[in-house]
């Protein structure tokens, strides 16, 4: 019984030896005989590399479209923060152009002031710092006057940078910046009495 357990490895070894597929060519194999210059193996008869070519013409294309996929993702968060933005700086306008006037300089009620415009500019422009270079946002609105229970529309106006390589020259041309504008309104809600 000994004797028959210590033979049977061998002969499983030995089986499988017999019944081994033979194996697919490596580097270092002999290159297939050609019809080229000095009995070198004709190039264009060669299939060896052909799946390799074939995988840079296909990922080449799929990493740039993938590249503007980022690039355009990037972007569209970015109009969504300028349209936070401009929502910011039409709410802090209806509340601050018929403020006191004596927190803004006498300025009469309901005008856009200079002072006034820089506060909601500011305002505005707290969710742009994430994008970086916030301070470059512009905020107008569309009316110098607001009237109680008037609506005013602020406009935000920002240049975005694209930055993702390749991937820009797709979502923001060869200058590498587009400007992202967002309009928000609404009502002058403020004190309708002279303080």
């Amino acid at each position: 019984m000994a004797r028959s357990l210590r033979a049977l490895p061998e002969r499983l070894v030995s089986t499988a030896a017999k019944t081994r597929p033979s194996r697919a060519p490596h580097a270092g194999d002999a290159m297939p005989e050609g019809d080229g210059r000095d009995g070198a193996p004709s190039l264009l008869k060669d299939k060896r590399g052909a799946v390799y070519v074939e995988f840079l013409g296909v990922f080449f294309p799929l990493f740039t479209m993938f590249l503007a996929l980022v690039q355009f993702a990037f972007v569209q968060t970015a109009s969504i923060l300028v349209r936070h933005a401009a929502l910011r700086a039409a709410r802090t306008a209806s509340v601050i152009l018929h403020d006191n006037p004596a927190f803004y300089g006498g300025a009469t009620q309901g005008n856009v002031t200079p002072q006034k415009q820089q506060m909601a500019a500011d305002f505005a422009k707290i969710p742009l710092k994430t994008l970086g270079n916030a301070e470059a946002a512009t905020v107008t609105f569309d009316k110098p006057n607001y009237g109680r229970n008037d609506l005013i529309k602020a406009t935000v106006r920002y240049p975005y940078g694209c930055n993702v390589p390749v991937g820009k020259l797709a979502a923001c041309g060869a200058d590498g910046e587009r400007l992202i504008e967002a309009e928000a309104s609404m009502p002058n809600q403020g004190a309708d009495f002279i303080y």
